[in-house]
């Protein structure tokens, strides 16, 4: 009932595996309707979600659920691992669409549309279990009902075949820092928050795996919060991590990047397929002592026709 690596079709050519890990103890995958959760640990968040999309006649339209549906996933991971409604609702301020409610949304990290097929019974569950606090990352408003919004509107609404898609978080150790008193229970708390959120989508074109990935950065508006606050610069000079989407702009639009380097900013190591962006500007391979700055194109609908 979870992610199927052999979804896209029976040929091994076109199998999908879950991207690999090496430190098994900091994750847990987790199982749920037409979609898996590699959830991180030590960050309280989802390192990825993966997620089997039918052809589009296939789809099933349900009705957003209630919010109360929003809850931690108890069953299967500690609940102190996990950041729920005590942070969501724990600053009053001018949020534009929700009331008593801090400029944070709750992010679904997999869209909710995305694992609705098979039966509507199914399928409602599905919708359902996409609440989870599990499969649920802190985004600026802006960027969760805009462009990425839109980006995944085209993946549900324009690709008509079926679709393997992984989305998630990028950690970075410089990630600014998140302090609050909990809504609910008033205890002062904090969490690092993930500056950059990715998605890579698997398609089979002319017999042939094909993959495109996007990365998208809220990293402006998150560190303008009063709420939030950013590591010096002596960390920042000291930091291991290279990030190759540090040129990316910040003003909340998503870009076509090359997959390898989602693949070295996350660590997972994905299923090789064809880029078209690889063809148009050249493979590169990513190492600690180079530069590591990723191949991209800024996303838009007439952009990714071209890609697709």
């Amino acid at each position: 009932m979870s992610f199927k690596t052999n979804f896209l079709g029976q040929s091994n050519a076109w199998e999908v595996e879950l991207p690999l890990l090496t430190d098994g103890d900091s994750y847990k995958l987790l199982h749920y309707t037409h979609f898996s959760t590699c959830f991180f640990k030590p960050r309280s968040f989802a390192l990825y979600c993966a997620c089997n999309i039918p052809v589009l006649d296939s789809r099933i339209n349900i009705k957003r659920p209630s919010s109360k549906y929003f809850q931690k996933d108890e069953a299967n991971l500690d609940p102190n691992n996990q950041i729920g409604q005590d942070f969501y609702y724990s600053k009053e301020n001018d949020h534009p669409t929700i009331e008593n409610k801090n400029l944070l949304d709750r992010g679904h990290v997999i869209r909710r549309e995305y694992p609705q097929w098979e039966t509507k019974e199914i399928a409602t569950k599905a919708s359902r279990e996409t609440f989870y606090f599990t499969n649920v990352a802190p985004q600026y408003y802006s960027l969760n009902q805009g462009d990425w919004q839109d980006l995944e509107d085209f993946v549900i609404d324009q690709v008509q075949n079926s679709v393997s898609v992984f989305s998630g978080c990028i950690f970075d150790d410089r990630d600014p820092v998140a302090y609050y008193e909990g809504a609910k229970t008033g205890r002062n708390q904090s969490f690092l928050i993930p500056l950059k959120f990715w998605k890579v989508v698997y398609y089979v074109s002319e017999g042939k795996l094909h993959r495109i990935g996007f990365v998208l950065s809220q990293e402006e508006p998150v560190k303008s919060l009063d709420f939030v606050f950013t590591p010096n610069e002596r960390i920042n000079t000291k930091s291991l991590t290279k990030d190759p989407f540090s040129d990316l702009d910040t003003n909340l639009v998503p870009y076509i990047v090359d997959v390898d380097a989602i693949g070295f900013a996350t660590g997972l190591t994905f299923t090789a397929a064809i880029e078209n962006i690889e063809k148009e500007r050249g493979i590169r391979k990513y190492f600690m002592d180079s530069e590591n700055q990723s191949i991209y194109v800024k996303f838009s609908r007439d952009q990714l026709n071209n890609f697709l």
